[in-house]
């Protein structure tokens, strides 16, 4: 073999490494791409799921301890940590992740407050209030440098408290 020829074929292997390199790295960024969309996906859709979750907790008129469920703000905050674990939705600040607020109280007004009473400590949510839940997060990126989002979403679910039924014989 002649010298020539040898050195022809080392140089078209760093020419293979070098192309490999460029690729390989394009590859991975697509990939890591890909996978942090994915993270941000599933953070979303537990996010949703956990206010659509809270808010029919809350619409509940089952007594539980003698308060209805809709005036119980801890199992509300309980029932959307609970379904949104992959949101990473925890304990840190969660008054302020899932916040309750009720619509259409008596005369429509509205009420932030949770529990809704008045200054008599009387519950004024009526039938056909609704009650608003609204949960928020923010989404880190481990691999890109990207800032974070801010995921938020609003549920609301009407109480129905007394319903008469009309039986027929």
């Amino acid at each position: 073999m002649s010298a020539k020829f040898i050195g022809r074929v080392k140089s078209q292997h760093g020419q293979a490494l070098v192309e490999f390199a460029l690729a390989f790295t394009i590859f991975l960024l697509i990939l890591l791409g890909i996978i942090e969309f994915g993270r941000l996906l599933a953070a979303y859709s537990s996010v949703y799921t956990a206010a659509r979750e809270a808010a029919r907790y809350g619409a509940a008129v089952e007594v539980s301890n003698g308060h209805a469920l809709y005036n119980d703000c801890a199992g509300i905050r309980a029932a959307a940590k609970r379904v949104g674990f992959l949101g990473w939705i925890d304990d840190n600040d969660l008054v302020n992740k899932v916040q309750i607020s009720y619509d259409k109280i008596s005369d429509g007004l509205t009420c932030s407050a949770c529990p809704c009473v008045n200054a008599d400590g009387k519950d004024i949510v009526t039938s056909g209030s609704r009650i608003i839940v609204k949960v928020t997060n923010v989404f880190n990126f481990i691999v890109l440098n990207v800032p974070p989002i801010k995921i938020e979403t609003t549920s609301y679910r009407s109480i129905l408290k007394d319903v008469e039924l009309n039986e027929q014989p």
